[in-house]
């Protein structure tokens, strides 16, 4: 009968009425030896289970016969009696109730068949009905089956009161397992049993903690892991490198190469293993796409430490505001930083946006690429901000006052804004013209502000005296300030010194960013930097390793961004900063 219920099996698929009539055949002229026939069947199945092994599986569950099978290690292996069991749960929810009574009913000291059943349990999918059997587990005498007793209920219950109860148990792999039961759950209890278990002094059990915390994305854990990899022992080490090959986080690489080389067997064992998993998760990150990361500024903390703002954003343009501190690694001048927070800024849900550019013509090599760079940009507008533009030629005559432009969301308007090269007679006569009414403009418009000047390749003073235009330089930031306005600058790859400095003032004054690029190609990653980093959204606010009272500058600051949809970082002073 095994042959022929074999065969019916794999044809299965090609013939399931003509395979399932004779399978039903069969099993109703025989059910003891049916049953006894298909038990290795099921054994010799993989993982890909084709159709006919779950229809064998609903007819075992028809007769009452499959659930006594699990349970006995004479016919099924563990491995396969897990996999037949996950199938069965999938044509009828009710498997585990049945698997749950046949536990419940054998009281064995030993806890072998128990412990048997827990672990096909555990594969059982939910649980919640069965947890009054398993939980009256989590006394047994055996350890092991209340361990794992403790890890089903935990997981079954969500309950951080009752995991905290467990963790006055004696036993440390019932203790790590109660801790283990609370991963994934994000809620102020739970963290605060994490935390507590954090102090427990056994390695499991701190590493499941740590891990659980990790997972979460409390950036606080990442010291107490670094810690625990320097650990006296062994075995506190060893779990440490268990734990950050768990985490997925790449900011491990460095101390798990370096547990790879430790002098206790144990340490190295469990380092390996977990070099490649990180190796593999950065690949995996990567690979989903690239994110866009730009800092916006960086300031230094009383004492020592920094804050720095930045913005963390999808290709496309989507802001990505919900990610968790662990998916940020700060490095200052290579060197990572283990102590950091980050934090979700408050900020107007919309932005007033404003970009004053040179009168564009088609025959000019610098004035064309800044007209396309700005259409560029605005492809990545968000629909509630609004945006304005004003062209401006540098000239001889100063200009009347002009009025200001009004802001708005609509992209086709500011489209043809943009590729209107705009009337002489009309333009501001120079860039501080502009940005005038670029100030007169902005405060109209509710949000955040900010302003982009991007310089010509000539200009400078224009028509006005040295004395005026320096007094333009102190006017402007103080009314840039008054309208809470920061104001950026992009400079060509050859501009005047004169302008280059005012820029710089400006610039400074308000909390922008200057840039300069060496190409027109760089125009368009330039605007969309200065575009994002107006709607800076997160401050990572850290403290340098090795430092005490007082805070060294560093020459460059790194930000690495690891997530779910992708890979980004960007570097402070930003590539091409001429501030």
């Amino acid at each position: 009968m095994e042959t022929d219920l074999q065969r019916l099996v794999a044809s299965f698929a090609q013939n399931p009425a003509w395979a399932g009539r004779r399978m039903r055949q069969m099993q109703a002229a025989d059910p003891g030896g049916f049953t006894a026939s298909a038990v290795p069947v099921l054994n010799r199945l993989g993982e890909d289970q084709p159709a006919g092994g779950d229809y064998l599986i609903t007819l075992l569950l028809s007769c009452g016969h499959l659930p006594g099978a699990l349970a006995d290690p004479a016919q099924f292996h563990l491995e396969t009696a897990i996999r037949v069991a996950r199938a069965a749960s999938r044509i009828d929810p009710q498997v585990g109730v049945s698997l749950a009574q046949r536990m419940a009913s054998i009281g064995s000291p030993d806890g072998i068949a128990e412990s048997r059943l827990l672990e096909i349990l555990e594969a059982v999918r939910p649980i919640r009905g069965i947890l009054p059997m398993i939980a009256r587990l989590t006394t047994h005498p055996n350890l092991r089956v209340r361990a794992k007793a403790v890890l089903l209920t935990g997981r079954g219950n969500r309950n951080p009161h009752w995991i905290a109860q467990q963790l006055t148990q004696e036993d440390a792999r019932v203790r790590a397992n109660a801790v283990e039961a609370l991963w994934g759950l994000d809620t102020p209890d739970a963290r605060a049993v994490l935390w507590q278990a954090g102090r427990d002094a056994h390695h499991r059990v701190l590493g499941n903690a740590l891990l659980g915390l990790h997972r979460l994305g409390d950036a606080g854990v990442v010291p107490r892991i670094l810690s625990m990899a320097r650990h006296e022992s062994p075995l506190f080490r060893a779990a440490a490198a268990w734990v950050m090959g768990e985490s997925g986080d790449p900011r491990f690489l460095d101390p798990l190469t370096a547990a790879a080389g430790d002098s206790d067997a144990r340490v190295r064992q469990s380092a390996a293993p977990a070099v490649a998993c990180l190796q593999q998760a950065a690949g995996r990150t990567a690979a989903r796409g690239r994110q866009r990361v730009h800092i916006s500024q960086v300031r230094p903390l009383a004492g020592h430490g920094r804050t720095l703002h930045l913005v963390v954003a999808a290709e496309g343009g989507g802001l990505l505001d919900e990610l968790p501190a662990t998916s940020f690694l700060v490095r200052e001048d290579s060197r990572p930083v283990e102590l950091f927070r980050v934090e979700r800024l408050r900020r107007a849900d919309s932005l007033a946006f404003a970009i004053a550019m040179p009168r564009s013509q088609e025959i000019e090599s610098w004035r064309k690429p800044v007209q396309e760079a700005a259409l560029a940009c605005l492809k990545l507008k968000r629909k509630a901000d609004s945006w304005a533009v004003v062209k401006y030629s540098p000239g001889v005559d100063l200009k009347p006052a002009m009025d200001p432009v009004r802001p708005l969301s609509d992209a086709a308007v500011v489209e043809r804004w943009i590729r209107d090269p705009g009337d002489r007679a009309l333009s501001p006569s120079g860039a501080l013209d502009a940005l005038d009414l670029l100030l007169a403009s902005l405060p109209r418009v509710r949000g955040s502000r900010a302003a982009v000047l991007i310089a010509d390749t000539g200009g400078g003073a224009g028509a006005l005296t040295m004395e005026a235009y320096h007094h333009r330089l102190e006017q402007l930031p103080r009314q840039a300030r008054a309208a809470r306005i920061v104001i950026h600058g992009i400079l060509p790859p050859k501009s005047s010194a004169l302008v280059e400095s005012g820029l710089r003032t400006i610039c400074a004054a308000t909390g922008g960013l200057l840039l300069r690029v060496d190409s027109p190609d760089g125009l368009p990653d330039a605007l969309a930097r200065l575009y994002f980093s107006s709607l800076e959204r997160l401050e990572i606010v850290y403290r340098p390793a090795g430092e005490t009272t007082e805070s060294v500058t560093p020459s460059q600051i790194r930000v690495q961004v690891f997530c779910d949809s992708g890979y980004g970082e960007d570097s402070f002073p930003p590539a091409g900063s001429a501030a």
